[in-house]
């Protein structure tokens, strides 16, 4: 396995509270890695190319005697290398390239596109035009391999940006531990994530004082992050919302036990681990109705609100509130039962066969997209 160093470096740092009782078999799986060069994010155009070219090399020259390259990753400068290695190659895109994931559908093509970059506060035409060749791009290296996806929205979305490319959906695309649950539901509300703005922190705080004027409640918000947006969220808070930042994974899902309704407004997804990591608990979500959260949860425990509706946030969370919970909460549980890391990997390592077949049997043909 190839990693870069800063990023073996950052999970290395963090194990136990990103993978709890995984830490130990990905540590051991991190020591057997192969250390490469950082990516040059950001950096100059001539660094992005020399990066590519030295990733080739070193694809080449680990890859030999092997079936297949493989980079759970979307990352273009990874991509290009890949492809310029000549090795039978793919990736697993964990979010829809240019974009992220989209949060109105409505429209197609370049429009779509202009209208969620808009939503996100990218609204000049030189910010239009990168992302529209970023996606350009993508397509042009991934159009000669079957591209792996964590989420069939992320082919829904690409679709609806005009990127046809051969794609596989890995499904299921994400597992879940069980959740220790038990006890009192003390606490009322609950955000769970990383404490950005995409994920919906600045949105959750908003609602939750819109809730605290109509009744008294316990909030919690919870999740990674730290910084000026944090300093902004407690100068927010109406008095009732405790913060538990970077917790660990044990303490994250004793508080989501213990927690009646979950509130996620996220705009940046493709398959939330964390819905799922909250339906394993019995905890019911609300959340927006954008592809990533409809396409996977079928289930009456996600409640799907019109995107940047949150009259209806508010509206959905004091109807949970005031019903009798144990129905949704078993649904919660069997829905959340049926993901699990043992599927993942099976479905994983299935898909991983069908690019080998695709790189046999269309060496040079593009293939229509599955889903």
């Amino acid at each position: 396995m190839l990693i870069p160093r800063d990023l073996k470096l950052s999970i290395m740092g963090k194990l136990d509270k990103l993978f709890g009782p995984w830490s130990g078999r990905v540590r051991a799986l991190l020591d057997d890695s192969i250390e490469i060069k950082d990516s040059p994010e950001g950096g100059s155009l001539l660094d992005q190319l020399r990066y590519v070219k030295y990733l080739a090399r070193i694809v080449r020259e680990v890859g030999k005697g092997h079936d297949i390259a493989y980079f759970t990753h979307s990352r273009l400068t990874y991509s290009m290398g890949l492809m310029l290695s000549g090795m039978p190659w793919t990736s697993m895109l964990q979010v829809t390239p240019g974009v992220g994931s989209v949060v109105v559908d409505e429209g197609q093509g370049v429009r779509l596109l202009l209208r969620n970059l808009r939503l996100r506060g990218s609204v000049g035409v030189d910010r239009l035009l990168e992302k529209y060749a970023q996606l350009q791009l993508f397509k042009r290296i991934h159009g000669g391999t079957l591209t792996l996806a964590v989420s069939r929205s992320v082919v829904y979305e690409l679709r609806r940006l005009g990127i046809n490319i051969p794609m596989l959906v890995v499904d299921p695309g994400n597992g879940v531990d069980p959740c220790v649950s038990g006890g009192d539901r003390d606490i009322d509300v609950v955000f769970y994530s990383r404490i950005t703005q995409e994920k919906g922190a600045l949105d959750f705080m908003r609602i939750v004082r819109a809730l605290s004027r109509l009744r008294r409640l316990r909030v919690v918000m919870m999740g990674w992050g730290g910084g000026a947006l944090v300093d902004l969220l407690k100068k927010m808070n109406p008095g009732n919302v405790e913060f538990r930042l970077n917790v660990d994974r044990d303490e994250a899902m004793r508080t989501l036990a213990a927690s009646k309704v979950m509130i996620y407004p996220t705009m940046l997804d493709a398959f939330p681990l964390v819905i799922l990591e909250a339906l394993s608990c019995g905890t019911p979500v609300i959340a927006h109705d954008i592809p990533a959260v409809r396409f996977n949860f079928n289930t009456r425990a996600v409640v799907k609100v019109r995107p940047l509706d949150y009259r209806s946030f508010i509206e959905a969370t004091l109807k949970l509130l005031d019903s009798d919970l144990r129905e949704l909460s078993t649904e919660a549980y069997n829905f959340a039962r049926r993901f699990t890391w043992d599927e993942v990997v099976r479905s994983e390592w299935n898909a991983l066969g069908k690019v080998l077949e695709y790189w046999e049997r269309f060496p040079h043909q593009p293939l229509p997209c599955h889903s």
